[in-house]
């Protein structure tokens, strides 16, 4: 299993639950030798007589798949007997049971063709008529001029039903057809356990009313403790009543744990193959697959639900959640579900790294108790999954460096992957993981890269420098030079300014790529050679300044990515640059503000040309816009926050000149927010 980029444009189809094998090419666990040795008990029943005999088997271990195993067997060993099917799951109420009973072997017996067997059938659609009505011997005014036209009707004109009075005559004659026809009638009693209670205690009253007509052997089809429980209701020991009708019994053979998981395996393999999925984690799947999801499918119906489960949550997520995590939570969905819909209220607690509370280390008690007798499961789930948690279970601590690991392999244990399984669906200001991996992927092209960012909105673009943070550690060394200079072009059409009291603006999220791309050069004398190159292919002097900033070594603003030397060396040029710029080009700064305030400060012999397009009304305009802010005030803790646009005014004018309250007079100011 691989996570596939394959486009998910087809339509993903379910496996059909409930549907069992018709032949044994179709045998995946080895039953046939079982159904084999079945099929020869009851091929060896003696003529004359009746029989019941049990198939005993939880729900969806097969019993059905057994039974047409069984029958495909019987048939061979012996051609000419005949197997009727009845399915009282089908049919609701005590009352229809019965009459469905007879009817329904007897439309079954009809399709056979064969007169006595024809002639059978009629004689228990009459059967039924009169135990429906409850008649023992005299049958009530107008019964049996219905019975005569039922009888009519099943055997077509020239015949009748004068001579079928009473039950008992309807039931000798019923005797008498089966021991003419000289064949085995076996009749299938399937999903007896489905059946409400009282249900069940008909469709075994039934059998037991009926159950010795000659040449007739019934299978009844059912998860013993549930029959048993349903006819303790109205007898002292529902096994012994059982006892009494039932003549020998079969177990569904239990399966190899082994068997299942392939077969489980192999259907979700088919199931993924061709569906866009998230990162598949090899190393996971292992411990998650024996100590989750194993254990949590026991029967071939449970495997079947569960890659139909997984089909369909792959159809909605595609490749926005690691698919291991994803494989693992809608198994606990599936079959926990009382601990799965608990997860989002603890999503603080075990998405996440920190240190943990100890008057609140008992925290996730709740929710794996959530789990009954499956805690042990869940728990696995827990620490497998949400390695955040551990913090509260075993004592054992991640660090924030963690985060970035888990958001770019789609991991749940990352609160925006969490929201997303649970939500399924992206905020507006949040990139799709596929979007991400394709620049990823296409770093080293220049053409590539330009294409996947030219269709992404101003906060899509944000949000993908985010996201890139996390790839710092799989970035190639060798596309820093092609991919970095993109990017900080790019950034130019980010949003200016800050949005709260908790927002730093989104140049800060284009300095922090351009440090973990640099970092991603390990050799100092490579790094500056990469950032020489770098510098003059950014279209914007202020974004060349921040980014030498970022890797000299000035207090609280570089990281020393380069030698003291070279660093000044570039912001040289770089204040010569500024100084030759035209009054066009200043205007188009992004942050001329700070520009200009770094040459007036640093490099004063550079100034005085740049000042003088100050003077210009583009460059003005763009220099009062940059140097807006919003001063708060208030108090925090209390909500009362007041926020007030600011300009320092006295520093514009050292900038600009003492004359600029009067060259600001016709300006639209208005324009700069």
């Amino acid at each position: 299993m691989t996570s596939s980029s394959a486009p998910a444009n087809h339509p993903v189809s379910a496996i059909s639950i409930d549907r069992p094998i018709r032949s044994a090419s179709e045998d995946r666990f080895g039953r046939q030798g079982f159904a084999l040795a079945m099929a020869k008990h009851i091929a060896s029943l003696p003529l004359g007589d009746s029989h019941v005999v049990s198939l005993n088997g939880t729900w969806g271990t097969g019993k059905t798949s057994l039974v047409e195993l069984l029958v495909a067997e019987l048939r061979t060993l012996k051609p000419d007997s005949i197997v009727l099917w009845y399915n009282p799951w089908m049919f609701t109420g005590v009352g229809s049971l019965l009459r469905q009973f007879f009817s329904e072997l007897g439309a079954q017996l009809r399709e056979k063709h064969v007169e006595v067997l024809t002639q059978t059938a009629a004689a228990l659609n009459a059967y039924e008529l009169r135990l429906s009505q409850g008649v023992a011997i005299a049958p009530p005014e107008g019964l049996e001029a219905l019975m005569r036209d039922q009888w009519r009707r099943l055997l077509g004109p020239g015949h009748d039903a004068k001579g079928h009075g009473s039950i008992f005559t309807l039931r000798r004659e019923i005797e008498s057809l089966l021991s003419k026809s000289a064949r085995q009638v076996l009749i299938v009693v399937d999903d007896i356990d489905r059946l409400p209670a009282a249900e069940i205690r008909e469709v075994i009253r039934l059998v037991r009313l009926v159950a010795d007509f000659p040449n007739t052997a019934y299978l009844l089809c059912y998860d013993k403790p549930i029959v048993e429980a349903a006819l303790t209701e109205t007898s002292s020991n529902g096994r012994e009543y059982l006892k009494k009708i039932v003549q020998f019994s079969f177990d569904v053979p239990l399966l190899r744990h082994s068997d299942l998981h392939r077969f489980m395996l192999e259907r979700l393999t088919e199931a993924t193959a061709n569906l866009q999925t998230g990162p598949f984690d090899q190393e996971l799947w292992a411990p998650a697959f024996t100590r989750v999801i194993g254990p949590l499918v026991t029967t071939v119906r449970d495997a079947k639900r569960f890659v139909n489960a997984a089909k369909s949550a792959i159809g909605e997520i595609g490749e926005e959640v690691a698919l291991v995590d994803l494989l693992c939570l809608e198994g606990a969905r599936l079959f926990l579900p009382e601990f799965w819909v608990q997860l989002p209220a603890y999503r603080e607690h075990i998405t996440g790294v920190g240190q943990r509370d100890k008057s609140k280390v008992a925290v996730l008690d709740p929710l794996l108790e959530a789990a009954g007798e499956r805690k042990d499961v869940a728990l696995e789930l827990m620490r497998n999954l949400f390695p955040g948690s551990r913090r509260w279970i075993d004592n054992h601590f991640y660090d924030v460096s963690s985060l970035k690991e888990w958001r770019r392999e789609r991991k749940v244990a990352h609160e925006e992957v969490f929201n997303y399984y649970f939500q399924r669906t992206l905020p507006e200001d949040v990139l799709p993981a596929v979007a991400v991996k394709r620049v990823v992927s296409d770093l080293g092209d220049r053409e590539l890269i330009l294409q996947h960012i030219a269709k992404l909105s101003p906060p899509q673009l944000e949000a993908l420098f985010s996201r890139l943070e996390d790839y710092e550690e799989v970035i190639p060394e060798d596309s820093v030079e092609i991919a970095l200079p993109v990017l900080l072009n790019e950034a130019n059409r980010m949003r200016e300014g800050r949005q709260g009291f908790y927002d730093f603006g989104a140049d800060l999220a284009a300095g922090r790529i351009a440090l973990r791309f640099l970092r991603v050069i390990k050799e100092e004398a490579k790094r500056e050679e990469v950032l020489r190159r770098i510098v003059p292919a950014l279209s914007q002097h202020s974004r060349r300044l921040d980014l030498v900033e970022t890797a000299g070594t000035k207090e609280r603003v570089g990281h020393s990515l380069v030698a003291t030397a070279v660093a000044e060396e570039l912001e040289l040029e770089i204040a010569a640059d500024v100084a030759a710029a035209s009054a066009h080009d200043l205007s188009k700064e992004r942050n001329l503000f700070l520009l200009v305030g770094w040459l007036y400060r640093e490099h004063p012999d550079f100034f005085p040309p740049a000042a003088q397009h100050l003077r210009e009304v583009g460059p003005l305009v763009r220099l009062l816009g940059s140097a807006l802010s919003e001063a708060i005030s208030g108090a925090l803790s209390t909500g009362s926050v007041r926020t007030q646009e600011h300009l320092p005014w006295e520093y514009l004018k050292t900038l600009v000149g003492d004359d600029l309250d009067a060259m600001v007079g016709g300006l639209d100011l208005e324009s700069l927010r």
